[in-house]
């Protein structure tokens, strides 16, 4: 079963005239109340995910991905005509 998420109400600093309503599991509501300020405490969700954790997932898929394409090929000069 899932867990329920924190929805908070967050103030970018880049855009501070604009809340941001965000949904998150425990882990990442301690990490950000150590690492910046949460404006107000909206509710709990068992429906929405918290969306920090689906941002690393979706990271972490990118990167197994590259790395199965494998590395550039080798590129190698062709020699000019004399």
């Amino acid at each position: 079963m899932r867990g329920l998420t924190t929805v908070v109400v967050v103030h970018a600093t880049a855009t501070p005239n604009r809340p941001l309503l965000v949904a998150l599991c425990d882990q990442h509501t301690a990490l950000l109340q150590r690492a910046a300020c949460i404006d107000e405490l909206v509710g709990f969700s068992a429906i929405v995910d918290c969306e920090a954790c689906a941002l690393t997932s979706s990271g972490g898929q990118e990167s197994e991905e590259i790395a199965r394409v494998g590395p550039a090929p080798h590129l190698h000069a062709i020699p000019r005509p004399a």
